[in-house]
């Protein structure tokens, strides 16, 4: 009996998690179930400097400037009027937990799957030096030139 009370419960985080709405008491309140289930990953900023907010509302205050190649642990993310979010915490002194716009991070996630699309075609100049379209690629200039 405790086994299907764990099952269902496990089941009603998830369901929770999935469909959680955009407000922010509840994501407040719950921001935590993801990260408890296993559903974390890690993001670098790719933008030269951006903000961790309060919330992913326009009127948001800002909590921390993160600047390019810095870490951040994903724990959560939110589509809000079509834009994506991530929640997520930062490696300062205080470990700041909010939110950031996708626009300026990449997660560790897509950097793997790039990564390994990248070595499936053979990675840059894997056509002999030749791009898609068939023009020539810098890189098989210079080798050339330098041969």
């Amino acid at each position: 009996m405790k086994l299907i009370s764990k099952l269902t419960l496990s089941a009603a985080l998830i369901g929770v998690v999935v469909f959680q709405s955009g407000c922010g008491l509840i994501d407040g309140m719950l921001g935590g179930v993801s990260n408890a289930i296993g559903l974390t990953d890690t993001a670098t900023v790719i933008s030269k400097t951006a903000q961790i907010r309060t919330s992913y509302a326009v009127v948001a205050a800002d909590l921390l400037e993160v600047k390019r190649g810095e870490q951040l642990e994903v724990l959560d993310q939110m589509e809000f009027e079509k834009v994506l979010w991530y929640r997520v915490r930062a490696n300062d002194d205080t470990n700041t937990e909010g939110w950031i716009e996708a626009q300026h991070v990449i997660t560790s996630e897509v950097l793997d799957k790039s990564r390994k699309l990248a070595e499936e075609s053979g990675g840059p100049g894997a056509a002999g030096g030749r791009t898609a379209e068939g023009g020539v690629e810098p890189e098989a200039v210079a080798g050339d030139v330098h041969g």
